[in-house]
């Protein structure tokens, strides 16, 4: 969506300062011009002084900071974007991230956060605070701020109309990116992933959701969306390590008999181990035996050349991680939790008769879907075009 909405501003206004920001990786935040112009200083001034109520050195900010060296220490950050926490005076609940790197945390975040869980310390062990932080950090790292302020000033550059809803999808999918990156980031610093899912099920029936002009998912739809990311990918992802040292083992028992098994035995491994580090980072485990597999192969590949050619591999194997999967489910359901999957279903179904417009079951499922929906006329439709 955000590749789309590009391309469309770069027809409109090719040589806007806007455009060629946001059609670049920003490599140095600190560095970059944008960020060191005497206008964009003075809007962050203003910023703290208006939206923040002035910004405040507690004895919070020491610990926020600890969080976020431990979320950047776990999951290998960037060292070119300069991080920082800045401590809002205001009693509004909220947190949100400066292009350039800068977090800022509310009072009124920090007192909504001890209000509701008492019994958890407001510490650098604060699973709730660092969910909310990773999400922000993520932000940052992918220069969603940046592109969405590059597309509204570009726009009014052109002169020229850029459908609303692009944009808005565009901004919709990037906090769905930030929630989902975000989870892994706190996953891979040890804190506790269901605390961002807890926080936003009470964030929606306390602050309530964006309205619906507004870009910004609903709770209930982030919490849909990073549930289904957590089932059908990271749980998936989480049995590749099993799979993968599986693997590993049928691999060594075929290199005595059957190279060309063994050789495809090590490559399957080597996907599934892939696979699972990319979700889980912090696992030595998977680590050690990703190298095994590529190891593995090198020396299949180099043949009786290798002084490593026999080289008993399964005593080198681990079969098991330190690591446990945590439990991350939703306790409520919000009353429009249905709707968000049934629309998921609907454009799921749309693909499919994109494919074949006469495949008879998917207009039969799409007019159930639609009557689910109470799209009535529309499954009178799909049910007559099943009848063809």
């Amino acid at each position: 969506a955000a590749s789309r909405a590009l391309a469309e501003l770069q027809v409109l206004a090719p040589q806007s300062q806007f455009v060629l920001a946001a059609s670049r990786r920003i490599d140095s935040p600190g560095d970059d011009k944008v960020f060191n112009t005497e206008r964009y200083r003075a809007s962050i001034v203003a910023l703290e002084r208006t939206w923040m109520g002035g910004i405040e050195e507690g004895a919070e900010v020491l610990w926020l900071e600890k969080i976020m060296r431990r979320i950047i220490a776990a999951n290998d950050l960037p060292v070119r974007v300069p991080f920082r926490v800045k401590l809002g005076k205001t009693p509004m609940i909220n947190c949100f991230a400066a292009p350039h790197g800068d977090i800022y945390v509310t009072r009124g975040f920090l007192n909504y956060l001890k209000k509701n869980w008492p019994k958890i310390e407001l510490d650098e062990n604060n699973s709730y605070m660092a969910g909310v932080m990773a999400h922000e950090m993520v932000h940052v790292i992918r220069n969603h701020v940046v592109n969405r302020e590059s597309f509204r000033q570009a726009i009014g550059q052109a002169g020229a109309d850029l459908s609303p809803e692009q944009l808005r999808l565009t901004t919709r999918m990037s906090e769905i990116e930030a929630d989902r990156e975000g989870l892994l980031y706190m996953l891979a610093a040890g804190y506790n992933p269901n605390a961002m899912v807890e926080w936003m099920e009470k964030a929606a029936a306390d602050i309530g959701d964006p309205p619906p002009a507004e870009d910004h998912p609903t709770f209930d739809e982030r919490v849909s969306y990073l549930m289904d990311f957590w089932t059908n990918e990271v749980r998936f992802a989480w049995q590749a390590f099993e799979m993968g040292t599986e693997a590993l083992e049928t691999a060594g028992k075929l290199e005595t008999k059957d190279l060309a098994g063994a050789r495809k035995a090590y490559d399957q491994a080597i996907v599934e181990l892939d696979r699972y580090t990319r979700y889980f980072r912090q696992s030595k485990e998977a680590w050690n035996n990703l190298a095994i597999a590529q190891a593995k192969i090198g020396v299949l590949e180099q043949a009786e050349k290798s002084p490593l050619g026999k080289w008993y591999t399964p005593l080198s194997v681990e079969k098991s991680v330190a690591q446990a999967l945590p439990k991350v489910e939703r306790k409520k359901r919000g009353e429009k939790t249905d709707i968000v999957f049934l629309e998921r279903a609907k454009e799921s179904l749309a693909r499919a008769l994109e494919l074949d417009g006469k495949y008879h079951r998917a207009l039969v499922n799409l007019a159930a879907v639609q009557t689910g929906l109470r799209d009535f006329d529309g499954s009178k439709i799909s049910l007559a075009k099943a009848a063809e």
